[in-house]
């Protein structure tokens, strides 16, 4: 079972590497998009707040 053995060791070491490189694009991915709602949510609160002073001074 050397050789057997061998494969098996490589091929569960490579499945760790990718595991390894997912879970880091996953934690870009969500970083990311974490950033990309905050933006929007600040954009739409600063229209929001433009409108309302719009408002106040009758235009």
């Amino acid at each position: 079972m050397g050789k057997m053995g061998d494969v098996l060791s490589n091929m569960l070491k490579h499945l760790k590497e990718e595991c390894s490189n997912i879970s880091e694009e996953l934690r870009n991915i969500l970083y990311d998009s974490d950033n990309i709602i905050i933006r929007q949510k600040k954009n739409k609160r600063s229209r929001v707040e433009a409108k309302l002073s719009d408002d106040d001074n009758g235009n």
